[in-house]
C-alpha cells in the first residue's frame, strides 16, 4: 500500500467516529402539554374599544371592567386546559396541574382531567373530592359529577366500583363515564340508569336539575356514552331515549303540540362516520346546530370530515373547527398551525385532548 507523505497520520482516537445525540421524537403527551404552556403564556385579549364606549366618561370604571374581563377569561382558559389534560399521567403533567392549582382552578375542574388516568396519584385526589364537605348547597352533586367524568377511559375494578358508588349521586355524569365501553357490564350499567331516568326518578331526583328535565338530562348523558359506537343496540338505545325523553318533555312543556313529531333527538354520534351519523349531522345543520356537527366529528377522520373543517374555516368559524379534532394526527395538528396564524387572536381548548377524544378511542380499540 502507497504511503501518503503529505499527511500527518492520525491518531487512533481523532479518527473515531463523533456520536450524533440520538434526536427524540416529541411525544404526543409533550406536543399537548407544549401547546398549553403556549397557550397559558398567551396574552389576554378584551374589547377595550366596546368597554372605553360603555364607559366613556368614567375611565376608572373602564379600567376596572377591562380588568375583571381580563382576570375572568385568564380563569376560564385556565380551567379549560385543566379538564383537558385527559390520559396525562407524567411528572410534567403532574407538575402544570399543580400550578393550575396554585393559580385558583377549583380542585374539581382539575380531577375531570384526570379522565384516564389510573394512578395512586389521581385515585387519592378523587377519594379526597368525594370525602370532601359540601361548601355550598348543591355542591356535592357538581362534585360526583367531575369525579364520575373523571372515570372515563378506565375499565378496571376500581373505577366500576366507583361508578356504582356514584349512580345515585350523579347519575347523567356516571352515565358519561360509560363513553367507548362496549362491554355487558357497560350496558347493563346503562339500562340502570335508564331505570333511574324515567321509572324511579323522584327517589333518585338529585342536585340542581329541575325534576321535570331530570329524565332528558340523564338522556342526554346516556347518549354522550354511546359516542363511537355504531352497532345496531347503540342505535336502538338511541332511539329508545329519545323517545323517551321526548315523551318526558311533553309531559312537562305542555304548549308543545301533542301530535307534533317529537323532534328532540340526543345526539351521541361522536367518532362515527357511518351514513346514519351523518344524516343526523345533515339535519343538524339543516337546523343551524353547526356546533352540534362539530362537536359529532371529534375522532372522525374521513374526507368527508375533513372537508367540513375546511367549511368551517372558510366560513370564518375556527373554534368549531378545533372542537371537531382529536390531536393525534399530523393531520389535525398542521390545521391548529393554521388557525393559529389566521386567527391569531383566537383560542379554544375547552375540545382539545378532553375525556370525549380519550373515550372515542377506548371504543376503536374495543372494535
Amino acid at each position: 500500500m502507497e504511503k501518503n507523505f503529505g499527511e500527518e497520520p492520525r491518531r487512533e482516537e481523532e479518527s473515531q467516529q463523533v456520536p450524533v445525540p440520538e434526536v427524540r421524537e416529541k411525544s404526543q403527551e409533550d406536543r399537548v402539554l407544549d401547546w398549553f404552556d403556549k397557550i397559558k403564556a398567551a396574552e389576554i385579549n378584551v374589547d377595550i374599544d366596546k368597554i372605553k364606549e360603555m364607559f366613556s366618561t368614567d375611565e376608572p370604571a373602564q379600567h376596572r371592567t377591562i380588568e375583571r374581563e381580563k382576570k375572568e377569561k385568564k380563569r376560564y382558559k385556565l380551567m379549560d386546559i385543566a379538564q383537558c389534560m385527559a390520559g396525562l399521567d407524567s411528572d410534567r403533567a403532574w407538575k402544570m396541574r399543580e400550578e393550575l392549582l396554585g393559580e385558583g382552578v377549583p380542585e374539581g375542574w382539575i380531577v375531570i382531567g384526570l379522565a384516564g388516568v389510573d394512578s395512586d396519584r389521581a385515585w387519592e385526589m378523587r377519594e379526597k373530592l368525594v370525602e370532601k364537605k359540601p361548601t355550598f348547597k348543591g355542591s356535592k352533586f357538581y362534585e360526583f359529577g367531575h369525579v364520575a367524568e373523571s372515570l372515563i377511559g378506565l375499565d378496571s375494578e376500581q373505577a366500576w366500583e366507583m361508578r356504582e358508588k356514584l349512580i345515585g349521586k350523579n347519575p347523567r355524569a356516571v352515565a358519561e363515564s360509560l363513553i367507548g365501553l362496549d362491554s355487558e357490564q357497560a350496558w347493563e350499567m346503562r339500562e340502570k340508569i335508564k331505570t333511574l331516568a324515567w321509572k324511579d326518578k323522584r327517589e333518585y331526583h338529585v342536585g340542581s336539575v329541575e325534576l321535570e328535565d331530570f329524565g332528558t338530562s340523564v338522556a342526554h348523558g346516556i347518549a354522550y356514552s354511546l359516542s363511537g359506537l355504531d352497532s345496531d343496540r347503540a342505535w336502538q338505545m338511541r332511539e329508545e331515549i329519545a323517545q323517551a325523553a321526548s315523551a318526558d318533555r311533553r309531559a312537562v312543556y305542555h304548549w308543545l303540540d301533542k301530535w307534533t313529531p317529537a323532534e328532540l333527538d340526543v345526539g351521541g354520534v361522536a367518532g362515527l362516520d357511518s351514513e346514519r351519523a351523518w344524516e343526523l349531522r345533515e339535519k343538524w345543520l339543516r337546523n343551524g346546530d353547526t356546533g352540534r356537527v362539530a362537536g359529532s366529528l371529534a375522532g372522525v377522520d374521513s374526507d368527508r370530515a375533513w372537508e367540513m373543517r375546511e367549511r368551517f374555516l372558510k366560513e370564518g368559524m375556527p373554534g368549531f373547527a378545533v372542537s371537531s379534532l382529536v390531536l393525534d394526527s399530523d393531520r389535525a395538528w398542521q390545521m391548529i398551525e393554521r388557525i393559529e396564524k389566521e386567527y391569531p387572536r383566537f383560542v379554544a381548548i375547552g375540545s382539545i385532548n378532553n375525556s370525549t377524544d380519550l373515550g372515542i378511542k377506548m371504543a376503536k380499540k374495543n372494535k
